[in-house]
């Protein structure tokens, strides 16, 4: 694996792996909330093994309770912080989050790209947030396959999990039924919920996704499937949380 690391202008480093399970498809990998300044405009630097390690040591000795992956679609931008701050309240800590730009169940449910990354960060607990880009999909059967590969992935790896559904902003046509059918009381119907949304006019606004979160949160603890009904003064930033950005 090919381990390059940029350094902004803005000193936050960026790591770019060319992965396998890839086959090319870029990640960007940082640690904080946004990437900082352009590639373009950064100073390559090369880290050897021992670095590597310590990075990585220091992400693993943060670690405290629940070790949670998040992984999806670019719903995520929006969840990820609401989410880093719930596990954080709660005793918890958001070890990774893999957003995968333009994403849908069949790309996580035919690749080994889940696999991959719950192997790399040893994760106790599974979020996925998920469907956006299914809205309008007809072939529902086969989105049925993609979720269960999906969901079996996880079970080979006796993982828990926990999956929220799209935040629609116009009615989908059966894919958020069969999320539901397919994963029981462990999803989240996100379309039911009236979320302010950002310019775009499709992802929830920062402010709503909080909103969101706290709706998922009140569901989990309820259904006892992770106990995360404390709260606490909000963190503003990701401290020691990987942000895997894929590209398509």
């Amino acid at each position: 694996m090919l381990n390059l690391f940029f350094v902004s202008q803005k000193k936050e480093s960026i790591q770019v792996e060319l992965v396998p399970a890839m086959q090319e498809k870029v990640i960007a990998w940082h640690i904080g909330d946004s990437l900082a300044g352009n590639a373009a405009d950064s100073l390559i630097v090369e880290m050897d093994g021992d670095e590597l390690a310590d990075q990585a040591k220091a992400v693993s000795d943060s670690v405290i309770g629940s070790r949670v992956l998040l992984i999806g679609d670019s719903q995520l931008e929006g969840l990820r912080l609401p989410i880093y701050n719930f596990c954080d309240w709660n005793n918890m800590h958001l070890i990774a989050s893999v957003v995968w730009y333009g994403s849908t169940t069949k790309e996580w449910g035919t690749s080994d790209s889940l696999d991959f990354f719950i192997k790399k960060y040893n994760p106790t607990f599974v979020i996925v947030a998920l469907g956006l880009n299914e809205l309008f999909v007809n072939d529902i059967p086969k989105r049925r396959e993609y979720i269960h590969s999906m969901i079996a992935k996880m079970s080979r790896n006796n993982l828990s999990y926990y999956w929220i559904g799209p935040a629609a902003w116009k009615a989908d046509k059966g894919v958020v039924a069969a999320m539901s059918e397919l994963n029981g009381n462990r999803f989240f119907d996100s379309s039911k919920l009236t979320l302010e949304r950002s310019e775009d006019g499709r992802h929830p606004s920062k402010d709503a996704a909080w909103i969101w979160m706290e709706e998922v949160a009140k569901d989990m603890t309820l259904k006892g499937i992770l106990q995360i009904d404390k709260r606490g003064e909000r963190e503003p930033k990701c401290q020691n949380s990987p942000f895997i950005l894929l590209n398509r």
